[in-house]
């Protein structure tokens, strides 16, 4: 790829943006009054040229890395209103459907040690359906925040935020996915009486649940909405 290309565009975009940003109808004054255009070309068309060649570019043989690294965001390089407002949306839906998930595991692990009290055989059950419920909307969550990011340019901090989250819901899922398991083998061990085989299933469930509880502040530490 033609880094000096390449470094160019972003300048060019970063130039664009600050101007945009801070000077206003500075640009009246140099386009005539035009209202940030220039004859037939607007600062959102010059917006879209920029991105439309940068992936024109990352996209040629030998750009496999920076490829992969804007894998998933949106194709424009200047965050626009209303691809904030539908990442705004999209993120506090899913923020809100993994917070719900991620209690239901912890909480199901606490019903699960009391599985050998419970006498009714349906109640025995209720801990790892409610551990597949938590998982469910985790999974749920990660689909939802994965088309947030579609909505993110990759250089804004919405693209940084959401780039850094997803990697670990990921690491979450699937410690819910291993706590469901354990869960699932914890409860056929109590029906069967295999006290052992139950201890062992329940310190597995209890391994994937303290791996979740490590992962979790990183998230908290990347946003305050966790």
């Amino acid at each position: 790829m033609n880094l000096f290309l390449l470094k160019n565009i972003i300048l060019i975009a970063g130039i664009l943006g600050t101007t945009a940003v801070v000077s206003g109808p500075v640009h009246d004054a140099i386009t005539g009054g035009t209202g940030g255009s220039m004859g037939n070309i607007s600062a959102d068309s010059i917006y879209q040229f920029g991105s439309g060649l940068f992936y024109k570019e990352i996209s040629k043989p030998g750009n496999e890395y920076m490829c992969s690294s804007v894998e998933g965001y949106s194709t424009n390089l200047i965050q626009g209103d209303q691809s904030t407002a539908n990442f705004n949306a999209d993120w506090q839906e899913g923020v809100s459907v993994f917070k719900t998930g991620y209690a239901e595991c912890t909480d199901a692990y606490i019903m699960l040690s009391e599985v050998p009290t419970i006498q009714d055989p349906s109640g025995k059950n209720a801990a790892w359906e409610k551990m597949r419920a938590g998982r469910e909307d985790i999974a749920k969550a990660d689909q939802i925040l994965v088309e947030a990011k579609t909505f993110a340019s990759p250089g804004s901090s919405l693209g940084f935020t959401i780039g850094m989250v997803l990697p670990r819901i990921d690491e979450i899922e699937t410690s819910a996915e291993d706590a469901e398991l354990a869960s699932i083998q914890a409860t056929i061990a109590d029906r069967s009486h295999d006290e052992a085989g139950f201890e062992t299933h329940l310190k597995e469930a209890g391994a994937a649940i303290d791996e979740m509880k490590r992962v979790y502040p990183e998230l908290q530490v990347l946003s305050s909405d966790f």
